[in-house]
């Protein structure tokens, strides 16, 4: 709040005095430990630090070589890349310069930020306006920002830190970095999977021993590739990623861990299959691998907000599902209770599931009395359900089936539907910030894998390293092949096919771990027209629209009486003092006519009064004369 109040009346010299700041810690080394413990302690906090962080970059020549207005932005959002600057000292700071000379072309991230585009705007693809900007914080591509990231409250406050450009242009970058190992991962996954498949399905000869014995080599590199990236990472998420190991074990590795023990049961079956409870652990297997490439799948932009938001709906669901099993477990009881002597409960129980969650009718006849046309017999001849010949049982039975469907197909499953649709238009806009999670969180598990120390690429160039060390697997796949067509050995053939895949994995993360240099920036070209509201779902706003217009509508009304009270005790007082006016008018008129009445006396009084002096004084000046 204090952020916001600040960034609101003096944005300019915030971000000036934060990046003073900045540069004194990076100078001293304790940049990165003090915005962990920002980010760690709120990350709403950290993630309105980094925008204030963020701004244009120093242009070096604003006539010939400025900042791109138009780009090509692949994902439609944002580019983002990590570069250094020029010079070692603290008060160095990025710059958009052209770097290019007649003998070497620009930078590869020069030409992705700015691109010549065709002159026909028919021709653009993916072209848009874009604003370029830096991070003045150097070395965020940090395991322990991701982690923090990775493990930030699933509520609205806090997943809103996603829709921050700062934030999403950590994740894209890293995430960039990581996309090949995703890729490679995915590919050995779906390998694995596709042996389990020909495993169940015996889509090879039982004589073929050559190729069930290259399977479980693949199984058997799985499982040691798979254990030892669980053990190395559990072994080092405490004091790399600052993540406890109880936390990691169950919140990053606890899926990972119940398939390689299941995927352990397989490697020690039979091939080909010869048992029916062989087929069960390879059909089980199948499914969890299953769910697991699902699980992954939350990465592509495509399918992942999706698949997050319907898993996310369960969990407010679980009160009710809850209420549903019970209600089950109720009528269960009473069906266990009436059944035929020679039927199992498990018989009961899954066509009672028939009956009332898959409002199956003939679930429903084969556990009650509910068949009282006996279309059973005209069927089958047979009568699955016969209450021992009792009336009694057959009547019972068939008004508690008639009660227990309909409660469960017009009240409960009408009410489970209603609430999950709710849920889901609830999740689905946090769920395209979820995504942004995913991605952090599955980075994080990268980057705890086993890589090459940097010590040991110290003034190499990283695609020189990366081949070197991808051709150091070369001579394991060539042990693997050997093996396999010559001892056709599983474990020993498993086991150099492990090493060789962890070798191509610890290539493909070079260069990729904690980009903790601090002359390494972050620079970003987004969308100029960018929203941090792009995540809401458009009908949830309109639904909030509305309330938010009902709820001004109703205090617009309860102002309206409330004024319209006001009106008429004015119009009553009004009224009392008209009325006051009128009496005081009447009076002041009968007031008037008094004072006239006086006023017109008094005249007549002194008319009389002068004409008695005027006789007087004629008297006196005539006397009367005698006769």
């Amino acid at each position: 709040l204090l952020l916001g109040t600040i960034q609101k009346r003096a944005p300019g010299q915030v971000q000036e005095s934060l990046r003073r700041e900045v540069m004194a810690r990076v100078a001293e080394g304790r940049h990165m430990k003090m915005f962990v413990d920002t980010l760690k302690m709120s990350p709403i906090a950290g993630a309105k630090l980094l925008s204030l962080l963020m701004g244009e970059p120093k242009v070096a020549d604003h006539q010939r070589y400025p900042l791109p207005l138009y780009t090509v932005l692949p994902n439609r959002e944002m580019l983002s890349t990590c570069q250094p600057v020029e010079g070692t000292g603290a008060d160095d700071v990025p710059v958009w310069k052209n770097y290019g000379t007649d003998a070497a072309p620009l930078p590869l991230w020069h030409r992705e930020f700015r691109r010549d585009l065709p002159s026909d705007p028919l021709l653009h693809q993916d072209v848009y306006e874009v604003k370029v900007r830096v991070l003045y914080m150097p070395g965020l591509l940090n395991i322990q920002v991701m982690s923090i990231l990775s493990m930030v409250w699933s509520n609205w406050e806090n997943m809103k830190v996603f829709s921050k450009i700062p934030v999403r242009a950590i994740i894209t970058e890293m995430w960039h970095r990581h996309k090949n190992l995703f890729t490679f991962v995915a590919v050995w996954e779906i390998m694995l999977l596709l042996v389990l498949l020909a495993l169940g399905m015996q889509l090879f000869d039982a004589d073929d021993v050559g190729t069930y014995a290259t399977f479980q080599s693949i199984i058997v590199a799985h499982l040691l590739f798979e254990g030892f990236n669980l053990v190395w990472s559990l072994i080092f998420c405490a004091p790399k990623a600052e993540i406890p190991r109880w936390t990691y074990l169950l919140q990053f590795a606890l899926f990972d861990i119940i398939c390689w023990l299941a995927l352990f049961c397989v490697a020690g079956i039979s091939m080909p299959i010869e048992t029916e409870h062989e087929k069960v652990l390879v059909a089980v297997n199948t499914l969890m691998r299953c769910f697991n490439c699902i699980s992954a799948y939350r990465a592509f932009p495509i399918i992942g907000p999706l698949v997050i938001a319907v898993l996310q709906s369960f969990a407010p669901m679980i009160g009710m599902f809850v209420f549903m099993g019970l209600m089950f477990v109720t009528f269960a009881f009473t069906f266990l209770i009436l059944k035929d002597d020679n039927r199992s409960v498990i018989y009961v129980l899954v066509n009672l599931f028939q009956a009332l969650f898959l409002t199956d009718s003939d679930g429903a006849e084969s556990i009650s009395g509910l068949d009282i046309g006996h279309q059973q017999t005209l069927d089958f001849n047979v009568e699955m359900f016969t209450g021992e010949g009792n009336e009694w049982v057959l009547e019972a039975s068939t008004v508690i089936m008639l009660f227990a469907t309909s409660t469960f197909s017009l009240v409960l499953l009408n009410l489970t539907i209603g609430m999950y649709t709710k849920y889901y238009e609830q999740q689905e806009p946090i769920a395209r910030l979820a995504f942004q999670q995913f991605r952090a969180r599955t980075s994080v598990g990268f980057m705890l894998r086993l890589s090459v120390p940097a010590a040991w690429l110290a003034g190499s160039n990283p695609l020189y390293a990366k081949m070197t060390c991808s051709m150091a697997a070369f001579p394991f796949f060539l042990v693997w092949l050997l093996t396999e067509l010559t001892a056709r050995h599983p474990v020993t053939g498993g086991l150099a096919l492990a090493v060789a895949l962890l070798i191509m994995q610890a290539a493909l993360l070079i260069n990729i771990g904690d980009v903790d240099d601090r002359s390494q920036y972050l620079w970003v070209s987004f969308r100029s027209d960018f929203s941090e509201e792009f995540y809401r779902n458009q009908d949830v706003e309109i639904t909030s629209l509305k309330s938010h217009m009902r709820e001004a509508e109703s205090r617009q009304k309860d102002q309206l009486a409330a004024i319209k009270a006001d009106v008429g005790k004015l119009s009553r007082q009004m009224q009392d003092a008209s009325q006051a006016l009128v009496t005081t008018s009447q009076e002041f008129q009968a007031f008037m006519k008094e004072q006239r009445q006086l006023q017109e006396q008094q005249q007549l009084q002194l008319q009389q009064l002068q004409e008695k002096q005027e006789q007087r004084v004629s008297m006196r000046q005539f006397p009367a004369q005698p006769l």
